[in-house]
């Protein structure tokens, strides 16, 4: 068994899933001051899935304020990346809500390097204008956040 790898602000993450989600809390300026994987099956004790403790002076901001009574302090949430690209955090507590933070990449998640796989992976047969451009630069957060929501249901299945 592997020990458990906690980046901090003075032991960031270098490379894959980590990066991502560090990168993107810092770019919106949520100060991370823990980020860690929690390995085994979700749900059990928090296990798979990654964990963040985010400085406790952005609450409020577009994190809700409060106080835990379970034992998590405030700051505490889920995070992960859903789809392809969109970095969320979710609170450790009822009722659970999840927030977007940003996206890894601006271009849409069923976008390759070979072109668009946004058809093959929906079996649709009909191009809609704004299903899947050549480029997603200009997309906004909506689009985006829609796009990874199909990617995230259509890999699950």
């Amino acid at each position: 068994m592997t020990a458990q790898i906690i980046y901090t602000p003075n032991n960031p993450p270098t490379k894959g899933v980590a990066k991502k989600i560090w990168g993107v809390l810092v770019e919106n300026n949520l100060d991370p001051q823990d980020l860690h994987y929690n390995g085994g099956r979700r749900g059990v004790g928090g296990g798979g899935t990654w964990a963040c403790i985010i400085n406790d002076k952005f609450e409020g901001r577009i994190l809700p304020n409060g106080h835990r009574s379970d034992g998590t302090r405030a700051g505490e949430f889920w995070c992960g990346i859903m789809g392809r690209t969109v970095i969320y955090l979710e609170e450790m507590t009822a009722p659970y809500n999840s927030f977007i933070v940003g996206f890894t990449t601006r271009k849409c998640p069923f976008r390759t390097r070979a072109g668009c796989s946004y058809y093959s992976l929906t079996n649709k047969d009909v191009i809609q204008e704004n299903d899947c451009p050549k480029t997603c630069d200009s997309g906004t957060d909506e689009f985006l956040t829609q796009r990874n929501e199909e990617y995230d249901r259509i890999k699950k299945n």
